[in-house]
């Protein structure tokens, strides 16, 4: 799998490149984010999926997709470049309780 995402994001970049004429790559900071975030909470992610799809029980595979954003939201407070509130609590209560509802 990651090679052919490495093949897929090559490709994509190429064809950005010739259509685009110019490549700039964003700040250091928000490269540093993106690479945790996909080393932490997606990378994770995909790992929980490949898993899951290789066990023969197909409903924890909305669990997992569910829980992707929960993850991600919490890394970003840690981070703190969101702002930690009330809400985000009651929001992954929210998913959790769903994702076991419908995980029955």
């Amino acid at each position: 799998m990651p090679h052919l995402l490495l093949v897929a994001c090559v490709l994509v970049g190429g064809a950005s490149l010739v259509l685009e004429g110019t490549a700039t790559l964003p700040a250091a900071e928000v490269l540093l984010i993106c690479a945790a975030l996909g080393l932490g909470p997606y990378g994770l992610a995909m790992l929980a999926w490949d898993r899951a799809l290789r066990d023969p029980r197909g409903h924890r595979h909305g669990n997992l997709a569910h829980g992707v954003p929960v993850l991600a939201t919490l890394f970003l407070v840690l981070a703190g470049l969101a702002a930690p509130d009330w809400r985000l609590p009651v929001a992954a209560l929210l998913v959790v309780a769903g994702s076991m509802i419908a995980g029955r």
